[in-house]
């Protein structure tokens, strides 16, 4: 689904009108108001599959033991299988385990480092003499989803039309005229919410699943 076709769809489904406006116009400009938002929310749900990079490059390895991640970081991979990997320039490879910031200091030998802030600190710092000095950072992470701008833009959400339903509850909620199907919007973003979760579940065991509480959310 595109950004065109998303603001289509929600101001047919919350208003009933077909859109025969312009993208770009004050109603697609608040469809992806929203859409900003719901996304936002929707990468903070679970572990998505389609949201995982398995590394990230995160830059080259100096005489220091702190390092930048790169923006596009919402979250460091903790799964079991992963590793901080520092490409050497000899060609091998390095592994690094996360652990918890507060953990870190316990660790001072062995390969470890622990996300702080918008930084990734390893357990003790590289010299210019240490094997990884001059290679590169590879993090595995669950990175931000784009926003929508263009037209054409994707919607980055597995199910889109858990976007959809989640947009038009906010949308009739302020209008008496419609305030009526906002529960019925929001049960459909939880039922698709909750596919979406148990899908990428069923594609990878190993994620942590956050249960949906049985209220209906507003996202």
């Amino acid at each position: 689904m595109t950004a065109n076709e998303l603001v289509q769809k929600v101001i047919l489904r919350a208003t009933g009108d077909t859109y025969t406006g312009t993208f770009g116009d004050d109603d697609s400009d608040k469809v992806l108001a929203y859409s900003d938002q719901k996304i936002d929310s929707w990468a903070k749900e679970a572990d998505w599959n389609s949201l995982y990079d398995p590394g990230v490059n995160c830059g080259t390895i100096t005489a220091t033991d702190t390092f930048d991640l790169d923006d596009t970081i919402r979250m460091v991979s903790n799964h079991a299988d992963d590793y901080v990997q520092i490409e050497r320039t000899d060609g091998n490879l390095s592994n690094y385990q996360t652990v918890p910031a507060e953990d870190l200091k316990r660790y001072t030998t062995g390969n470890y480092c622990a996300r702080i802030g918008s930084t990734l600190k390893f357990n003790n710092a590289f010299t210019t003499d240490s094997p990884d000095y001059g290679g590169t950072l590879k993090v595995p992470a669950f990175i931000y989803p784009d926003h929508l701008v263009n037209s054409t833009d994707t919607v980055p959400v597995d199910d889109p039309n858990w976007l959809v339903a989640a947009i038009c509850a906010d949308w009739v909620q302020n209008d008496i005229t419609l305030a009526q199907n906002r529960n019925d919007f929001l049960a459909e973003a939880n039922d698709l919410m909750m596919a979406m979760k148990k899908n990428n579940n069923a594609q990878v065991n190993t994620i942590v699943m956050r249960p949906l509480t049985p209220e209906l959310r507003s996202w």
